[in-house]
C-alpha cells in the first residue's frame, strides 16, 4: 500500500489535489485493512446468540443451512458455486476499480465518494470490534446452531490447496465480523454510485447487490 500510495503521489504530482485524495483513499483502505486484521483479537467476548435468535425468530431456520440444504453439494462445484464465488471475490476489487473510474471520469464527485466509503468501512469497523459476532458457519461449527459449511473455503481449497490460505494472509480475516457485512454496505454503495453515473448501469448494480446479498449468506458467512 505504501508503495502504490508513493507511486499515484509521484505520478500525479504534489501540488495535484485531486491525486491527494487519491493518496488518501489508498491510505484509509490500508489502514483499514490492517485494523481489520486485528479485529478479533481485542479480547471482547464473542457473541452468538442474538443473531441465532433473530433470524430463527423471523424466518424458522437459520437461512444458510436452508440454502445449502436446496443448492449445495459439497462433492461437486456447480455452475451456481463457481458464480456466486466470482460475485464473491469481486468485493476485494470492485471497489478499487471503480474508485479509479470515478477519479478518471467524474472527478468531481470522488471526494462525496471517499467521505462515503471511509464513512461505511470505519463505522461497519467499529462496530464488528465493539460487538464481534460470529457468523453461521461458526456458530454451527460451535454448536451454536445446525451446521453450516463455509463454502467459499471449500470451494477456494478443492480449486488449490493453498488458495484460502493465501488470500486470507493477503487480504487479513477477522472472522468474528459477521455484523454488519461490509461485502452488503460496500456493494450497495457502489450501486448507488453506478444509478447515479447512468439508469443502466445502477440497474446492473442492484443485480450485482442483490447477488452479494444471497451470496453471503448461502455461502455461509452473514446472518439475512
Amino acid at each position: 500500500t505504501g508503495a502504490a500510495q508513493l507511486g499515484v503521489w509521484l505520478l500525479f504530482g504534489r501540488g495535484n489535489s485531486s491525486s491527494r485524495m487519491l493518496v488518501i483513499y489508498l491510505a484509509g483502505f490500508g489502514l483499514f485493512a490492517q485494523l481489520r486484521s486485528f479485529g478479533d483479537n481485542t479480547g471482547i467476548p464473542h457473541h452468538f446468540a442474538y443473531v441465532v435468535s433473530a433470524e430463527t425468530s423471523v424466518f424458522g431456520v437459520i437461512k444458510s443451512h436452508w440454502l445449502q440444504q436446496q443448492f449445495y453439494n459439497p462433492s461437486r462445484v456447480s455452475p451456481l458455486d463457481l458464480y456466486y464465488g466470482l460475485v464473491y471475490f469481486s468485493y476485494f476489487v470492485a471497489l478499487h476499480v471503480a474508485a479509479l473510474a470515478i477519479w478518471r471520469w467524474r472527478r468531481e464527485w470522488f471526494g462525496t465518494f471517499l467521505g462515503a466509503v471511509m464513512l461505511v468501512l470505519f463505522i461497519g469497523l467499529a462496530v464488528s470490534i465493539a460487538v464481534p459476532t460470529a457468523p453461521p458457519w461458526l456458530a454451527g461449527a460451535t454448536g451454536r446452531t445446525v451446521a453450516v459449511s463455509r463454502v467459499m473455503q471449500q470451494l477456494m481449497v478443492q480449486a488449490s490447496g493453498s488458495a484460502y490460505q493465501g488470500g486470507s494472509t493477503l487480504a487479513g480475516v477477522n472472522d468474528v465480523a459477521a455484523m454488519p457485512s461490509l461485502h452488503t454496505s460496500i456493494t450497495v454503495l457502489l450501486a448507488l454510485a453506478a444509478w447515479r453515473f447512468d439508469r443502466r448501469l445502477g440497474l446492473l448494480g442492484c443485480v450485482y447487490a442483490a447477488s452479494m446479498g444471497f451470496t453471503l449468506v448461502y455461502f455461509g458467512e452473514h446472518y439475512v
